[in-house]
């Protein structure tokens, strides 16, 4: 029957069937919370006075309905029904008694008691009837309905000094549960609600006058007592009753502590510091009582409470100075005891209480720094900073022993390091405040000096990694302070020292760091070479800050030299490269601060001796890296090599530009040029010959710009003669230096760029010539003096054996036509007595056919040797050479006549000029003169009949034809009488 009227309960939504739930609700929870309001409408009725009921019939109703509610529980507790329910009037009943009992004599509505004895007698009385009937369920949830009730009646109304002993009284009640069944939730609510009552009283205390403090601070320690009993209880068995029980002490402590701070204070407002002092002296010996009892669970709790009451004690009886003294005794005490017992709750509590002095001291530290924007020496503060330092290397050494891998282990040992960092902040704090500005960097290098060494002895990881950061400490001091400072010392800038002191140490410690003994990190290597760049930086900055604007730059070179030789005796890039960083500091300075400057120093201008250092320093770098040994050297080293070269280069052309006249910069730049290329084929060294020839190219547009229209004479010279000769001479001079370089075998000297250069020279130096020879003699019979160089180029180019040469006879052989028919015959003057024109023909057609005759001797020589320079379109050139040359004197001439005759002597100079380019032709078995003298007479014939036959009269007719008739058949009878052999020519 019963199985068929269950129902299955329907699942709702969070899983739980609906049966459990309302049961839930309708059994347990509406049987509290009816409870809990019968209990507060019996305690709020027996507070109200009421006209036909007397206090006593209150008292008879109130008792008699909490005697009711608890005998209806102790009857339906007995059925396995109606257990809960039971068990729920019971609690509410004892509660409701025991607000009665309380009422009788507390409230004047309700009360029939007077006398205060009886009053706490029955409630006592009450009380141990509700803690004995309690104890007989062995429930908690029970127990602590009834109490929650009681406690709540109690405090409904009024809250008077009968009510501090009623909740006292409830306290005990829960510390003898604890006793007895180990209900540490129950004991922690008593502790709550007790100390909340305690609170609510004094909150109430309009005037807190010495007797009601007392009765405060007695109820106090009554609740204090009654609670300290709990923590002698037996050891907890299960980790939630030990973290409850744990709980429980703490907040008995700090509750204890709280209330009796507050208490005193409204009494004594500068004595509050001593019931905190009381207590955590006697959390101390409770502490230590416990532990002999082998209390373990509780005893860290009164440890902690006793150095928190102590400490706070401290800080308000205690000046901040005196407090931080005691802050640190008493830390240390703690870490000291913990390492005696082994105990790492002590270890660790210690720890923690460091941080209220190393707050302190950091904050006193600071605000003494802004106080004294300078710093200045404070011994009670350096004392100070002193001991907790030793306190915190002391602890950092002495928990070294308790190192494990377990995670407490772990995190322990992570908790050990940080004093030693905690130290070290205190170092570099007390550094900034107990210092001058100034020294703070070379003090803080000193640091980094020590902890380095002492890392590196004793491999000691976290003094490393505090080294390090005092290295970062010294440099952003040494900037922020110290290259700020305008302090003296001696009557020298103290920064001088401060910043050399920093530089030095950053030097010996990348130093050091050479030896692999002396590396404790793996980022070591890493940090290693920031060293060096400090360091350099360092001096660098000194440089900057004390050197005069216009030196700056030669004193980077200098510690550029010397970084970088260092760098190259100990096979150390990592001091090469901010030698290489300096160098180029040091350029930049000279370009931008001393090539501007006009300062002058003994009478020198000061960039004068500035750029020649620098650009000496470079150029002896260059020959530096010839001689070290190459595995000193690395690719990046290499790789700079050529560029100190063009930067000495450039720096020395860029003195001369600067200092030199105008007309002297291209000659002492043709100086310069001269001396790198030979220094440059000495030394078999191209990155000297190519910032030389770049140089020679910069002389040649110097001298092209200035010099060619100079006016002024020297020594009855023109400035250009003194100057562009010898830098003409000094060209073909590298032309024939760089022509006689091997360039095949194991004794080559040049290269490809040598090769071309030279050729480019003898370009440059025809073209200088060209110029010079413009601007010295002026264009008149320019034709007349380019017919003398084209056979003297074509000469030269003959016997030297350079197809350059030879190219350019061509080009002037063009040119000389040019001019002479553009320029020379039209507006040349009487040259040597003789016709001007005249004379360019004679000499131009002289020319032409000696050329023709030299280029022809050439291509017909047996056994002419191969060519030293050959080009592809001289070569092209040469087989037509002869002819082009000699068609060329044929067209000079014929230009000629025509530019000085016409008419009919103009028809018969040319017929006897073609008449005698072919017969020499005939004669030099040359077909172009041949054929260049039929074209003249062709030409002739074709002038000689249009003429005839509209401008000649009848006897030039005449004479004409039978002077042309007369060339002809010569012409042909040649052709006749030598048909086999101009076959055989041709």
């Amino acid at each position: 029957m019963a199985a068929a009227t269950t129902r299955t309960a329907r699942p709702r939504a969070c899983g739980e069937p609906i049966d459990t739930w309302e049961a839930r609700i309708g059994g347990s929870w509406l049987n509290r919370i009816g409870v809990a309001l019968l209990v507060i409408g019996i305690a709020f009725a027996l507070g109200y006075s009421l006209t036909r009921l007397g206090p006593a019939g209150k008292a008879a109703l109130a008792t008699a309905a909490s005697l009711a509610m608890i005998g209806g529980g102790v009857l339906l507790e007995r059925r396995e029904t109606y257990r809960f329910y039971g068990r729920g009037l019971i609690g509410g009943g004892w509660a409701a008694l025991y607000a009665t009992a309380y009422a009788v004599h507390e409230l004047e509505a309700t009360r029939v008691v007077e006398s205060p004895l009886i009053g706490f007698a029955l409630l006592l009385l009450v009380g141990v009837g509700m803690i004995g009937h309690s104890l007989r369920y062995k429930n908690q949830g029970l127990t602590s309905l009834a109490y929650g009730l009681g406690y709540a009646a109690i405090v409904l109304h009024s809250i008077q000094p009968f009510t501090l002993l009623a909740s006292a009284l409830l306290g005990f009640g829960t510390v003898i549960h604890l006793l007895r069944r180990n209900w540490y939730v129950m004991s922690l609510g008593g502790i709550v609600a007790t100390y909340g009552c305690l609170f609510l009283w004094a909150s109430r205390q309009s005037v807190l006058t010495t007797d009601v403090m007392r009765l405060g601070l007695g109820a106090l320690l009554i609740d204090w007592v009654v609670f300290l009993v709990a923590d002698f209880a037996r050891e907890p068995e299960d980790d939630l009753d030990r973290q409850y029980a744990w709980g429980s002490s703490l907040l008995n402590a700090l509750a204890a502590g709280w209330l009796s701070f507050t208490f005193w204070i409204k009494a004594d407002a500068s004595g509050g510091w001593r019931p905190l002092f009381a207590f955590g002296c006697a959390y101390a010996f409770t502490s230590t009582a416990l532990r002999l009892m082998g209390r373990r669970t509780v005893q860290p709790a009164h440890s902690l409470a006793a150095s928190l009451l102590l400490a706070v004690a401290f800080h308000k009886g205690l000046d901040r100075t005196r407090a931080t003294w005691a802050w640190l005794l008493e830390a240390q005490a703690v870490v000291l005891v913990g390492v005696f017992l082994k105990d790492r709750f002590h270890r660790m509590l210690g720890c923690c209480l460091f941080l209220a002095p190393m707050i302190a001291i950091f904050y006193d530290q600071v605000d003494a720094r802004v106080g004294r924007p300078h710093g200045g020496f404070d011994a009670t503060r350096f004392l100070q900073t002193v001991v907790a330092c030793g306190c915190f290397y002391l602890t950092f050494a002495r928990l070294k022993a308790f190192a494990s891998s377990s995670e407490a282990g772990r995190a322990e040992e992570a908790v050990r390091r940080m004093f030693s960092y905690g130290a070290f902040l205190l170092v570099v704090l007390a550094l900034w405040v107990q210092l001058p500005e100034v020294w703070v960097a070379p003090a803080g290098a000193i640091l980094l000096l020590l902890l380095f060494e002492l890392s590196a002895a004793r491999s000691i990881e976290d003094l490393r990694v505090q080294a390090h950061l005092a290295a970062l400490f010294a440099a952003v001091t040494g900037l922020a302070l110290g290259a700020q400072s305008r302090d003296l010392m001696a009557g020298v800038p103290a920064r001088i020292p401060a910043l050399l002191i920093v530089a030095a140490v950053y030097f010996v410690v990348f130093l050091r760091q050479r030896e692999a003994r002396t590396l404790c990190i793996e980022a070591d290597d890493t940090l290693r070479p920031i060293y060096s760049w400090a360091g350099a930086f360092a001096v660098a900055l000194v440089v900057g800050l004390e050197v005069r604007p216009t030196l700056m730059g030669p004193a980077w070179m200098i510690l550029a030299l010397l970084l970088i030789e260092a760098g190259m005796a100990l096979g150390e890039p990592h001091l090469r490269g901010p030698g290489y960083v300096a160098a180029l500091a040091a350029t930049v300075a000279v370009l931008a601060l001393s090539a501007p400057s006009h300062e002058r120093l003994a009478n020198i201008a000061t960039r004068t001796p500035a750029l020649l250092f620098v650009a000496a320093a470079y150029l002896y770098l260059f020959l530096r890296q010839r001689r070290a040994r190459a595995d000193r050297l690395h690719d990046f080293d290499r790789s700079l090599r050529p560029l100190f070269s063009w930067a000495g280069t450039a720096l020395a052309a860029l003195l001369v530009w600067l200092e030199a006249r105008p007309t002297l910069v291209g000659p002492v730049w043709m100086i310069l040029a001269l001396l790198l290329v030979e220094a440059g084929i000495a030394l078999g060294e191209s990155d000297l010959r190519l910032p030389g020839y770049v140089v020679l190219v910069a002389s040649h547009a110097s001298l092209a710009m200035s010099n060619l229209t100079a006016t002024g004479l020297v020594g009855g010279l023109s400035v250009r003669a003194m100057t562009v000769t010898p830098a003409i001479a000094a060209t073909y001079y590298l032309w024939w230096r760089l022509r006689s370089l091997p360039q095949e075998g194991s004794k080559r000297a040049g290269d490809g760029h040598d090769e071309v250069f030279g050729r480019f020279l003898s370009y440059l130096g025809a073209a200088m010539i060209g110029l010079f020879v413009r601007f010295e003699f002026g264009l008149e019979g320019a034709a007349l003096r380019w017919s003398l160089a084209m056979v003297v180029l074509l000469l030269a180019g003959h016997v030297l054996r350079d197809a350059d040469l030879r190219f350019q006879g061509y080009l002037v052989a063009a040119a000389v036509i040019v001019r002479a028919v553009g320029f020379d015959f039209r507006s040349a003057n009487r040259i040597l007595g003789l016709d001007g024109p005249l004379l360019i023909t004679i000499v131009g057609v002289a020319g032409y056919l000696a050329a023709g005759f030299l280029i022809r001797m050439r291509r017909t020589a047996a056994g002419a040797r191969n060519d030293r320079r050959s080009l592809e379109i001289e070569s092209t050139l040469e087989p037509y050479g002869p002819d082009l040359m000699w068609l060329l004197a044929v067209a000079l001439t014929a230009l000629y006549l025509y530019r000085t005759w016409s008419g009919v002597p103009l028809i018969v100079a040319w017929a006897i000029e073609g008449l005698c380019a072919a017969g020499a032709g005939f004669a030099l078995k040359a077909r172009s003169l041949r054929l260049s003298g039929l074209a003249l007479l062709a030409v002739c014939v074709a002038m000689t009949l249009v003429r005839a036959f509209t401008t000649f009269d009848m006897p030039g007719r005449i004479v004409t034809f039978l002077v042309l008739g007369v060339a002809l058949l010569v012409i042909s009878f040649a052709y006749t009488r030598y048909r086999e052999s101009i076959r055989k020519v041709l």
